[in-house]
């Protein structure tokens, strides 16, 4: 039987109809082949997107989103050693109202080399997101600025969500987060944006803005507290430019940067419709370098959606994952709580569940013993729970076992994971299939399943 994880989320209506059909006919690219390798030892047998946030497969936050949006198309893009899951996940799981096709590329395909794979599929504007992308953002909101400015490229911005570890700070975890930060500059006044880069891109933390933006452009708010939610509409024309370019191998680090310094250049991509050219306009090849100071044309159109009035977060990291995990559980992220708790069947389980769970929620066919107590964390299904456990600020995947008297603070238990009586673990990661045997102290450490603790 197909599973069914999300209920209806419901939003304020009053968008143009016109709007709803433009997204009915508009496909969304959902870009699913990342490693996760920032994610530790949870994705060496599971794609990240398929990892549970508060015990729904990530993925599914997106595609509810733009179910919500009336997009009929989606293109879910992944690599070829994945494809099992995915298909098996997408067999077992109803997506009505939808149409989810899947797209295999080879293990080492960047994402603008993933877009320009399926270029044939994209035949007028289109969405571009990230599998990692939690939100409740209105899509027709950030549609209607991509609409009204007539823009190429229209970004949601959203507050960054990095938790990147202070200076002497060993949690395994947080320190996952170096590294993660953008530099995002915007106009506030027009919400033109006008630079948009990865910290780790950037060197010396040197930015660099083309002079004849800043001409247009004097009053600019360059920010490191706002982050790129990898959540883009192109119009069409962009999908030729990616195919013209093969040498243009990532999205978010050459080609929405390349669309940005074109802005007010005098000289366009030759795949730039020419019935969209000014009479002023030239053409040339893909180039980052030309620096016109009297360039007075406004061609190429870049544009931001900020959105900070409710949910918008992106699990880049293991610490942004558990986080997103926690918040769910306390009830913060109400636009995005989907899930519906089991009841469990038998009465006593019932009773010490409802005792034991505060600013928590569970999967299916728990089993909890005497005087538990579970703080702001995520149980997945199957999970069992021996007397005296405490556990606060942790995500304890599906089938794990839990042994008498254990404390678990702050951590991310993988699936199938045995932890013995009397053992403490802090600031920790196991990995799938581990094994902590009784008694053992952890903290702040990477368990992996070949080396019982």
């Amino acid at each position: 039987m197909a599973a069914s994880y999300l209920h209806e989320s419901v939003h304020a209506v009053g968008a143009e109809e016109s709007q709803r059909s433009a997204f009915e006919e508009m496909v969304c690219i959902i870009m699913a082949g990342g490693v996760g390798s920032r994610m530790g030892p949870l994705t060496t047998d599971t794609p990240k997107c398929m990892l549970p946030v508060a015990n729904i497969p990530l993925i599914e936050y997106q595609l509810q989103l733009l179910k919500n949006s009336k997009f009929s198309r989606v293109i879910v893009v992944t690599t070829y050693n994945w494809q099992s899951h995915f298909q098996r996940h997408f067999e077992h799981t109803q997506h009505q109202d939808i149409n989810v096709e899947l797209s295999f590329v080879s293990e080492d395909t960047d994402t603008a080399d993933a877009l320009r794979s399926i270029a044939d599929k994209i035949s007028t504007d289109f969405v571009v997101m990230s599998s990692d992308l939690i939100s409740d953002v209105f899509v027709h909101h950030v549609a209607d600025i991509h609409r009204t400015k007539d823009a190429d490229l229209t970004a949601l911005i959203c507050p960054s969500n990095i938790t990147e570890g202070k200076e002497g700070d060993n949690s395994k975890i947080s320190r996952m987060d170096v590294g993660l930060h953008d530099f995002v500059g915007i106009d506030n006044e027009t919400q033109r944006l006008v630079y948009l880069q990865s910290a780790a891109d950037v060197e010396d933390d040197s930015i660099v803005i083309k002079r004849r933006i800043m001409k247009r452009h004097p009053r600019i708010s360059i920010t490191k507290s706002l982050q790129d939610a990898f959540f883009y509409i192109f119009r069409r024309w962009v999908i030729d430019l990616v195919v013209d370019n093969e040498s243009m191998s990532s999205i978010k680090e050459e080609l929405v940067p390349f669309l940005i310094s074109k802005q007010y250049s005098n000289t366009l991509p030759k795949s730039y419709p020419s019935a969209l050219h000014s009479s002023s306009s030239g053409h040339q090849d893909l180039t980052y370098d030309d620096e016109e100071e009297h360039a007075d044309n406004d061609n190429i159109r870049c544009f931001a959606y900020v959105y900070k009035d409710g949910v918008c977060s992106r699990a880049r990291s293991l610490a942004s994952w558990k986080q997103l995990n926690v918040d769910i559980a306390r009830g913060a992220l109400l636009g995005v709580c989907y899930y519906t708790q089991p009841e469990a069947e038998d009465e006593n389980q019932q009773a010490l569940q409802a005792k034991a769970m505060h600013d928590s929620m569970g999967g299916q066919g728990l089993s909890f013993g005497d005087k538990c107590a579970i703080k702001q964390s995520v149980l997945g299904n199957h999970v069992k729970l021996g007397n005296g456990v405490k556990i606060a600020q942790s995500v304890i995947m599906d089938h794990v076992t839990v042994g008498d008297n254990v404390s678990i603070q702050n951590c991310v238990i993988g699936k199938s994971t045995v932890i013995c009586s009397k053992s403490s673990l802090k600031a920790s990661v196991t990995a799938p299939k581990s094994q902590i045997k009784e008694g053992a102290e952890i903290k702040s450490e990477i368990v992996e399943p070949t080396a019982e603790m």
